[in-house]
Order: C-alpha cells, then structure tokens, then sequence
C-alpha cells in the first residue's frame, strides 16, 4: 500500500482549504483502481475532524513527532493547496519542523523532510505572494527547489514565484506548472442542493427570489478596514435599492471565534448594519459544510 503525506491549512474550519483537500483526495483516489491499496495521513489543526470526514488518518500539526514518523512512512509528500506561501505574519528562518513554525516554515518543512528522506515531494495548486520581505522570497524559492512537481493556481503566481529567484525553466529543477485550484472538480448532488433550499426556506427566503451572495473577509494590509468597508456597503446599499426584488445572503467561509482574521461572520454582520436593510440582507453566523457552501453559490444569480 502507498502512503500519501499532505499538509495544508486543514481542520481551522476554512471551507476553501477544506474543499481543496476534499478535492486534492478525491482525484488521488481516482488515479488508483483499487482506491484501497492507497492511504492518507493528514496534517491538520482538527485531526479528530479531518480523519471522520475524509476516511484518512490525521495527525496535529503541532505533533513533531507523529510528523516525522509518518514522513518515515511516506512514499509522497504533497505540499498544499492553498494561498500558503506568504509572509502576512512574518517569518523566522529558525522555526522550520519546530512547534512555533507557521506559514513559510511550517509548510515548507514538509520539503525539507522529503529530501532528508528522500522521499518525492509535490507543491499541489498554491497561490504564491504577495511577499513583504527578500528572506521570505528566499525561503519560498527553497521549497520549490526541494521539490519534483510543483503546480500554482494562478498567473499572479507564477510571477511571484519567478520573483524569488526560481528558474521555472531549470532542466535539473522541479517542473512548474500553472494548473486550475482543484476545488473546480468539485460537484454538487441534488441532496446538497435540497439542504440549501430548505435552510432558505427556514429563513423565510422564497424559492423564485433573485439572490445575491456575499464573501467578505477582514482585511487591514494595505488599506484599513474602515476605508473599504464603508465603500463596499455604500454600494450595495445602492444596488439593492435599485433593484427591490433581490435579496442579499452573506456566506462566510470561516467562523473561528480566534482571531477577526478567522471570522468572516464578524465583518459580514458589520457590513449588514451599515447597509442597514435588514428586511433584504440575510446573514449566517454558523460554520457551513463545504458542499452547503457551494451549493449555496449556485443557488445565487450574483
């Protein structure tokens, strides 16, 4: 049997991480014609979670230990996916297979144990950048030098990674590819799509109303919360009130009480006052599934 190590922003409630690694599972059980002579061991914050909801074994990204024994047990490292290689927070050169790693470090010593090992190593559809810092374009090229395959999901991507020095055209280094985010294989079933109907239903939104969704996130690099958010809600205050028959429904992808950060229910509920129509914006506070979340986009018209 082939062991596949896979390590990601998984189990912190994300329902876009959570449907990349979904999706990542899914097509790498497909390649197998017996999907059972194929096992996973995933790094996640909720390993408990991950391992019920995908028939995996999960191990605490913290656990140092249980990391290096599975590496030892690894036949493949997958690295991603994800917006996973930034420096936002920082970074510090001395954390790699360390608890106090996060971000470049932590992801990018899931590399460094592959080629201790020598164990192949695969970048699986990230997004690369925005970097604050040479050492974090430095540390980045590192990762993608100590890897055989590494796919980015975008063009911006694809610069940013050529930013940090990478030869993406080395005949001796790892082959790059721009490939879409593997959430896009993702399909919703008919019972998906009946929950969402429902859960509308219970909110007194009727069936044949024109639905727009919304995706916030809290954001204050670059430009202070305070700045966009006015200007976002002032424009959909505008739009909805030229166009009576639609409905706002806000969608957040994480409710994590932790930081605002990890929120998204915190400034979608500021932006629903500021709006201040309450009778047409709808907002969820509860974490969702990722299928509830998808289907609940298709069901929108914008």
């Amino acid at each position: 049997m082939s062991t596949i190590l896979i390590g990601g922003y998984y189990g912190a409630g994300n329902v876009g991480d959570e449907a990349i690694l979904a999706s990542i599972v899914k097509e790498l059980r497909l390649q197998r014609p017996n999907s059972l002579d194929l096992s996973f061991i995933v790094l996640s914050w909720d390993p408990e979670k991950t391992s019920k909801e995908l028939d995996v074994k999960s191990i605490h990204w913290k656990d140092m230990d249980a990391l290096v024994d599975s590496a030892q047990r690894a036949d493949l490292i997958i690295v991603g996916g994800g917006g996973i290689f930034h420096d936002y927070w920082g970074i510090d050169p001395d954390t790699y297979l360390r608890r106090s790693s996060w971000d470049i470090t932590a992801f990018g010593s899931l590399p460094i144990l592959a080629k201790l090992l020598d164990i192949p190593c695969m970048i699986y559809a990230v997004g690369v950048g925005p970097f604050q810092s040479d050492i974090a374009k430095h540390h980045t090229r590192l990762a993608f030098e100590r890897c055989q395959v590494a796919t980015v999901r975008d063009n911006e991507s694809l610069e940013y990674l050529i930013q940090t020095g990478l030869n993406i055209n080395d005949p001796n280094g790892p082959i790059i590819k721009v490939l879409p985010d593997p959430t896009f294989t993702l399909r919703t079933s008919s019972e998906d799509i009946s929950k969402v109907i429902d859960y509308l239903r219970q909110h007194n939104i009727p069936d044949e109303v024109p639905l727009l969704g919304v995706v916030l996130h809290y954001w204050d690099f670059g430009c202070p919360l305070d700045e966009w958010l006015p200007i976002i809600s002032e424009g959909l205050k505008t739009f909805l009130l030229l166009n009576e028959d639609i409905h706002c429904i806000t969608i957040p992808f994480q409710v994590n009480p932790a930081t605002p950060f990890t929120n998204d229910a915190l400034i979608l509920n500021e932006m629903a006052e500021l709006v201040n129509l309450p009778e047409r914006i709808h907002t969820i506070e509860e974490p969702l599934s990722t299928m509830f979340v998808q289907s609940l986009i298709e069901k929108c018209d914008i």
